[in-house]
């Protein structure tokens, strides 16, 4: 990552920040909120320091945090009652959050744990719940 040591704090700082955040909720909300903070912290360090693997963090933690509330808000709606979210998911969600502050503050690639986070994300649509439920799909 080609980001200055003072972005790259602040950015693990706020990571670090919003882990402890999810962990200090039970409300699935409040969790989800939260996670809204990683996507918005890589698009303020992309809008002073461009750059390509920063921008991947925001692509797949937006994409994560949008298919998550998709899931949610249909839920809560009685719409697909059949198809909920893993039990472990804000857990596993959290630990990513505090395993990207760790790796960007070390310098290294993201990239592995952001397909975690894909396969995370995909857990929650209809298709990814089937093969979680059927074990085929690791969270």
């Amino acid at each position: 990552m080609k980001i200055s040591k003072q972005m790259t704090e602040h950015f693990a700082n706020e990571m670090h920040n919003v882990a402890k955040q999810i962990k200090g909720t039970e409300n699935v909300e409040e969790k989800l909120f939260y996670f809204s903070a990683v996507f918005g912290a890589a698009q303020r360090v992309i809008n002073f320091e461009f750059d390509d693997e920063m921008l991947c963090i925001h692509q797949v933690t937006s994409l994560a945090y949008n298919q998550i509330q998709q899931r949610i808000v249909l839920i809560k709606s009685g719409q697909q009652p059949t198809i909920g979210l893993p039990n472990n998911l804000f857990i596993v969600l959290q630990d990513m959050v505090e395993e990207l502050a760790k790796l960007v503050e070390k310098g290294e690639s993201t990239h592995a744990l952001l397909e975690k986070m894909l396969v995370l994300s995909y857990a929650t649509s209809g298709n990814g719940f089937y093969l979680f439920q059927k074990g085929e799909l690791k969270i």
